[in-house]
C-alpha cells in the first residue's frame, strides 16, 4: 500500500489549558506529533477522533518541541513507540519518563538544558537509566545524561562501545569516566561544561579525535589514562590538548569500574499492589534497568 500523510489540527485539553497541536497521519491509522507552537504542560493522549475517525498517537515527531522552553512537560501515553531527533529538545521539561512501548529516541531528542532526571517505565524492554544516563537495555550505547543533574562523577559502564552525539553536552559534572570498551565517542560533546575538571579514559590505543568537539574544555581539564600510554596521548595532536595528562593511578578517587547498582524503580509487596516503601514481609523490588529481586524485610 502506498504510503502518504496527512497534515490537520485537534485542540487538546492539558492541565486545564489548550494546545493546538498540528498531527501528521498516515493510512495504517497511526499518526505523530508534529512541530508546533506549544507551551505549559501537555499531555499526549494515546488517540484521537477527528472527523469521525480514530487515530493512535505513536510518535513525537522530528523537531515537535524543540526550543519550546515554555512547555513544562510533557506526559506521554502507553502507545508512544518513537521520540523523533531534537523531539523534546531545547524544552523547559525538567523530568521525562520514556513509555513502555518506546523503541526508538533520534537524535539529540532529549537535550536540554533543564532536564534534571530521566526515567524508564518499569515495562520498557529496550533502555535504561544507569548512574542517571540513559542506556539502551544491553548497555552497549549511551543515549543522553540529563544536563541539569549534577553529580561529581559520571561513570560510563564497562562494556558501552558508543555515545551518541550531543548526549554530554553542557552537563554539571565534575569528573567523567570512559570504560576501555569504547569505540564511538560521538561528536559534538562537552560544549559549556565549565564543572569538567577531569576525564578518565581507559583506553590504551589513543582513540581517534572527538570529530567537531568544542575544544575550550581542554584547557581547564586534566585527562588520565593507563600509565603505559601516557605518551602516545601526548603526542596526539587533538588529546595532547589537555591541561595536563597524567596516570589513572594517580586519580586518587577512582575506584574499580563495574556497572554501579541500577536505580530503584518501583517497590510492590507480595499482592502485587505498588508501594512507597518495603514494609515487614515480602517485597518485590524493580531497578531502572529492567532487573528485579525478592526481599524480605
Amino acid at each position: 500500500m502506498k504510503k502518504f500523510a496527512l497534515i490537520i489540527a485537534a485542540v487538546l485539553i492539558s492541565m486545564g489549558s489548550w494546545a493546538q497541536e498540528n498531527l501528521k497521519f498516515t493510512p495504517v491509522n497511526e499518526c505523530y506529533v508534529s512541530e508546533g507552537y506549544y507551551s505549559g504542560d501537555i499531555t499526549i493522549p494515546d488517540q484521537v477522533n477527528l472527523d469521525g475517525k480514530t487515530y493512535l498517537v505513536t510518535a513525537i515527531g522530528d523537531y515537535a518541541f524543540r526550543g519550546r522552553s515554555n512547555v513544562t512537560s510533557v506526559t506521554m501515553s502507553y502507545r508512544i513507540k518513537k521520540i523523533g531527533q531534537y523531539g523534546l529538545a531545547g524544552t523547559g521539561i525538567t523530568t521525562v519518563t520514556i513509555p513502555c512501548n518506546c523503541r526508538e529516541i533520534g537524535g539529540y531528542a532529549l537535550l536540554s538544558d533543564n532536564l534534571h532526571t530521566i526515567n524508564v517505565d518499569d515495562y520498557n524492554q529496550w533502555f535504561c537509566v544507569v548512574n542517571e544516563g540513559l542506556f539502551d537495555k544491553e548497555l552497549l550505547t549511551l543515549y543522553q545524561y540529563p544536563a541539569d543533574n549534577y553529580q561529581a562523577t559520571f561513570v560510563i559502564p564497562e562494556g558501552v562501545k558508543k555515545i551518541e552525539s550531543g548526549s554530554l553536552m553542557n552537563m554539571k559534572v565534575q569528573t567523567i569516566d570512559f570504560p576501555s570498551s569504547i569505540e564511538n565517542f560521538g561528536q559534538y560533546q562537552f560544549s559549556s561544561c565549565p564543572y569538567l575538571t577531569d576525564m578518565i579514559v581507559r583506553l590504551t590505543d589513543v582513540p581517534q579525535r572527538m570529530d567537531q568537539n568544542f575544544e575550550d574544555f581542554q584547557k581547564h581539564c586534566t585527562l588520565y589514562v593507563p600509565a603505559e600510554s601516557i605518551e602516545l596521548y601526548k603526542q596526539d595532536s587533538w588529546w595532547g590538548g589537555f591541561k595536563e595528562i597524567k596516570s589513572i593511578d594517580e586519580y586518587t578517587s577512582v575506584k574499580s569500574v563495574q556497572v554501579a547498582s541500577p536505580r530503584i524503580s518501583s517497590i510492590y509487596d507480595v499482592k502485587g499492589n505498588k508501594v512507597d516503601d518495603t514494609s515487614k514481609g515480602l517485597n518485590i523490588i524493580k531497578y531502572a534497568n529492567g532487573t528485579s529481586k525478592k526481599v524480605i524485610k
